[in-house]
């Protein structure tokens, strides 16, 4: 973290975007042109590996997709 912001910044979104579930939600925001829908994050937190949550665990997946959107909305607002 000695690094200078931009690059500071440029290397904490490479290591979110090593995560399956957020380099995918980000193409598909790409794909789309706009945010993808609750349900098609979820879905596609379903179909990832995540750390210690079983693709049945429905709550849990739900919530953990709005930290999902809020790390995607964060690289997105970098670029500003």
């Amino acid at each position: 973290m000695n690094k200078e912001y931009k690059n500071k910044y440029l290397s904490l979104v490479k290591h979110i975007l090593e995560h399956e579930i957020f380099y995918k939600v980000l193409e598909k925001y790409f794909e789309l042109g706009d945010a993808p829908t609750k349900k098609t994050v979820c879905d596609i937190m379903r179909a990832s590996y995540i750390y210690n949550v079983s693709p049945e665990s429905i709550s849990t997946i739900e919530r953990r997709s709005q930290t999902v959107f809020g790390w995607i909305n964060w690289i997105l607002s970098l670029q500003s």
